[in-house]
């Protein structure tokens, strides 16, 4: 059984945005997220993106509700890679069919 986490109205992280913060279980606990400059040597903002994928694909895409996992969503297609280049595909081909583990 997960830990009770808290709901937060607003979190401040900084430098830049972190994945988690915009990615589910995360996300839903984040609330309002600030990102503050903290006068880091070097640093520059980085904006938020996660993925690659255009948001024409994205909209063909099945959608699922956000506190759902890969382990209760069905199907997994995964794309990618180069010639000599196939390691991440790889690897998250494997991630996808493993089984949640029975708690």
């Amino acid at each position: 059984m997960a830990a009770p986490a808290v709901h937060a109205t607003v979190t401040v992280t900084f430098h830049t945005a972190k994945p988690g913060l915009w990615i589910m279980p995360g996300k839903a606990h984040a609330g309002e997220v600030r990102t503050l400059d903290i006068g880091s040597p070097g640093a520059r903002r980085i904006a938020a993106t996660i993925g690659l994928i255009e948001a024409r694909i994205g909209a063909q895409l099945p959608r699922r509700a956000g506190d759902t996992t890969k382990f209760v969503s069905g199907e997994v297609v995964v794309a990618g890679g180069s010639r000599g280049l196939t390691g991440a595909p790889r690897m998250a081909s494997h991630a996808a069919m493993r089984r949640a583990p029975v708690m």
